[in-house]
């Protein structure tokens, strides 16, 4: 019986941020409510001129179609509409502005519905929403990052990633120190994700320790130990060694403790995976 195995790890797309959303094959924009208009739906984002070619070209206003194809400002509601050389989709934000979680879930919805318009290769998605500040950057990014999780299949052939690149469309200054803390936050959701999504002849108490001590060995200020079952019994920890008996798999604890510069309090947070 092997002792361990790797573990299958879905890939964060690549994220970036810009002026504007040349070169992405889907864009993402929201609709939201507009009182005494004729269609009750106004679009925010795209670029004003980018909007009026595509409205010549189809003859109508982007807003009336979407509501003819299915969309509204429901939040989760979405078209799918022509743009340019590739796909529009918007997104359903609500009656009003979009609030920070609006925009979040939106771009979250938005990227869900560009994967399915993938094919046999990934899709660069741009998020444009008229983003004015870092920080909508980044809640727009975690919202995009995280729609764009999927379940990796486990196959011994390489499965394409339906979203390959996410740009957040906005001229705001400080961006991209945002970026990277979307960045950090997708990548402990994807990796929490991905423990629990594997099934259990693959994840158990050894392998999931070892992919731990992978995962997080290189943080800096944070430590992992594993307690393996004879650190268990000589440490006390009778009860996990009990229900481990449960299983021809020993029983491991993994432990990681992070000592940040500047610390002044302790907090522990204990988490009840149970693997076997």
């Amino acid at each position: 019986m092997p002792t361990s195995v790797h573990l299958p790890v879905t890939a964060r797309p690549a994220l970036r941020v810009s002026r504007s959303a040349s070169g992405a094959d889907v864009v993402v924009a929201a609709l939201t409510g507009a009182k005494g208009s004729a269609t009750g739906a106004k679009i925010v984002g795209l670029a004003p001129r980018a909007v009026k070619e595509a409205e010549t070209s189809l003859g109508t206003d982007l807003a009336s179609l979407a509501i003819r194809m299915g969309g509204s400002p429901k939040p989760g509601s979405t078209a799918v509409l022509p743009w340019k050389s590739g796909s529009l989709i918007l997104v359903g934000a609500g009656e009003t502005a979009p609030t920070d979680e609006d925009l979040r879930q939106a771009a979250g919805w938005g990227v869900r519905a560009a994967a399915e318009l993938a094919g046999d290769k990934g899709v660069k998605v741009a998020i444009d929403m008229g983003i004015g500040s870092a920080e909508g950057v980044r809640i727009a990014a975690e919202g995009a990052l995280l729609g764009a999780y999927h379940i990796s299949r486990i196959t011994e052939s390489e499965c394409v990633d339906p979203i390959a690149e996410v740009t957040i469309v906005s001229q705001a200054r400080g961006a991209k120190p945002e970026l990277r803390k979307a960045e950090i936050m997708a990548d402990a959701v994807f990796l929490a994700r991905d423990w629990i999504n594997t099934p259990a002849n693959l994840l158990y108490p050894e392998s999931f320790a070892t992919s731990a001590t992978e995962e997080l060995g290189d943080i800096a200020n944070l430590s992992v130990d594993v307690l393996d079952e004879k650190a268990l019994a000589s440490g006390g920890y009778g009860g996990l060694l009990a229900v481990g008996k449960g299983s021809n798999r020993k029983p491991r604890l993994v432990r990681a403790d992070y000592h940040p510069e500047g610390a002044s309090t302790t907090l522990a947070l204990v988490g009840k995976g149970i693997t076997f």
